[in-house]
Formats: structure tokens, C-alpha cells, sequence
């Protein structure tokens, strides 16, 4: 069991692009999934699924999120050790997962919001993304909190050299 949680906050971590922080983690990971369910719910209006309200949107993005990440938790913990190619072994997980999302999760959600397959699976693809961009921006964002004043004061020395030398 310790295991599977050791890798749990391993895949995490690599999802969210390894911040420095565990508060940074925790909002990195409470925006990219309110941008999700945001372009979900959104996507799935605008293509006109049947059932698009109440539990079954939820409950599809669940099981997407349960689904994908326990299909690569289990993997890079158990499957992932006993391959002795470095290269198989770091995107197997990533291979699992999607395997199962286009057999396990698109089928289902497509069963709870009677959809058609293509649909489903364009629907998720917007979340995913959304989730990515959230995920791609807060890493900017610290990165450019965290070197920023370090670029702004040498900056602000090379403007002061130039102005003195203008000034001479």
C-alpha cells in the first residue's frame, strides 16, 4: 500500500510539473480541475449530450480522473520495475492509462450521458487540455515569481551602467 501512495504523489507531482511546495501542489492540482470540469461542463452543452446535467457529468469525470490514475499508479508500481528498458518503462504508465481511458472510461461516460463514442471521447479531450494550460500556467507563473526579482535587479544594474555611462 505504501507503494501505491509513494507513486500516487510521484504521478502527481509529475502531472503538476513538480513545484516547489505542498500548498503549491494542492492549488495547482484545485485549478487544473476546476478548469476541467469548467471546459467539460462547457463542451458538453455546446455538443448537446443528452443527458448534460446532474450527477452523470460529474460522476463521468470521476471515473475518467479514478480510472487513468489508478491505471498508472498501478503500472509504474508494479509493471513498470520488472521491464528492464528505461524508455518502456517511463511511458508505460502513460500507455495504460490511455488504453483504459478509450476502453473503459469513453464507454462508460458514453453509456451515462447516452452519447456516441466520438463525442464522448471529443468532449474529454477539452478538459485534458484545459487542465494541461492551467497546469503549463501555474508553472510559469512560480517560475516567473521565483526568478523574476532575481532578472529585475540585474536589469535594473545594467540600466544604471548604461545611464551613467550616457550621462559621463
Amino acid at each position: 500500500m505504501n507503494v501505491l501512495i509513494a507513486e500516487l504523489k510521484s504521478i502527481i507531482l509529475t502531472l503538476t510539473l513538480s513545484p516547489a511546495t505542498t500548498p503549491l501542489v494542492v492549488v495547482t492540482l484545485a485549478l487544473a480541475l476546476a478548469a476541467a470540469w469548467f471546459g467539460f461542463s462547457k463542451i458538453i452543452t455546446a455538443l448537446k449530450f443528452p443527458m448534460n446535467s446532474g450527477w452523470r457529468p460529474i460522476a463521468s469525470l470521476l471515473i475518467f480522473i479514478t480510472i487513468c490514475l489508478a491505471a498508472a499508479v498501478v503500472t509504474k508500481a508494479h509493471l513498470s520495475p520488472r521491464i528492464s528498458s528505461a524508455a518502456v518503462s517511463r511511458f508505460l504508465p502513460l500507455a495504460i492509462a490511455l488504453a483504459l481511458f478509450l476502453a473503459a472510461v469513453i464507454p462508460l461516460s458514453c453509456y451515462f450521458m447516452k452519447s456516441h463514442y466520438l463525442q464522448t471521447l471529443s468532449a474529454f479531450l477539452v478538459p485534458v487540455l484545459a487542465a494541461a494550460i492551467v497546469v503549463f500556467l501555474a508553472k510559469g507563473a512560480t517560475g516567473a515569481i521565483k526568478h523574476g526579482g532575481k532578472g529585475f535587479f540585474s536589469t535594473k544594474e545594467r540600466t544604471e551602467g548604461v545611464d551613467e555611462l550616457i550621462d559621463r
